[in-house]
């Protein structure tokens, strides 16, 4: 959770020094997430770890001041299954439905939905052996954000990939992510 804490201080930071807050509105932005991963659903005898620290890039625009469009890449982090480790990364490109509440509109509360493709790779630290299956599949979520400035602001955020594996795996599995994270607005 080291990551969390750096995105969680350099929030914390640009909010002592933001301007007053503006409305979501339309624009380029970036921004960062991290925050903890959950692995759904492996069926594990022994020696299990289903979660893991994830972290994840994303760039997106807003067409109107309730809609955006976002694409990004996420590693959703290690996890140690029996003999495994077990590491999920993907692609991802969502729509972003926001509903803004307020005077300034600082605070909205959002819906994600749209797909992802990825990896879900096994390792086996004492053979070397390695499994690794790609998805595509659908992504879906729900967040907050807080509009510190006009450029600065912070998320919070669950985000469900679906059914992750399968093929050289036996099950597939839905991974989620729950993060904290903050844009910047150009």
């Amino acid at each position: 959770m080291r990551i969390a804490s750096v995105v969680t201080v350099l929030g914390l930071l640009a909010a002592a020094f933001a301007l007053p807050a503006a409305a979501q509105g339309r624009g380029l932005y970036i921004g960062y997430m991290a925050g903890q991963s959950h692995y759904n659903g492996v069926n594990c005898s022994s020696n299990c770890n289903d979660t893991s620290a994830g972290y994840g890039l994303f760039a997106g625009v807003g067409l109107t001041p309730n809609i955006a469009v976002e694409g990004g890449f996420a590693d959703l982090g290690k996890s140690t299954f029996g003999s495994s480790n077990v590491r999920a990364t993907l692609w991802q490109v969502s729509g972003l439905g926001s509903w803004w509440f307020g005077a300034r509109q600082q605070f909205g509360v959002y819906g994600r939905l749209g797909v992802y493709t990825g990896n879900l790779k096994a390792t086996s630290p004492s053979t070397g052996a390695e499994s690794k299956q790609g998805t595509t599949d659908l992504t879906y979520g729900i967040g907050g954000q807080y509009n510190l400035s006009s450029k600065f602001a912070t998320r919070i955020e669950w985000q469900r990939f679906a059914a992750m594996g399968g093929g050289a795996f036996s099950s597939k599995v839905d991974v989620d992510l729950i993060s904290l994270g903050i844009t910047y607005r150009f």
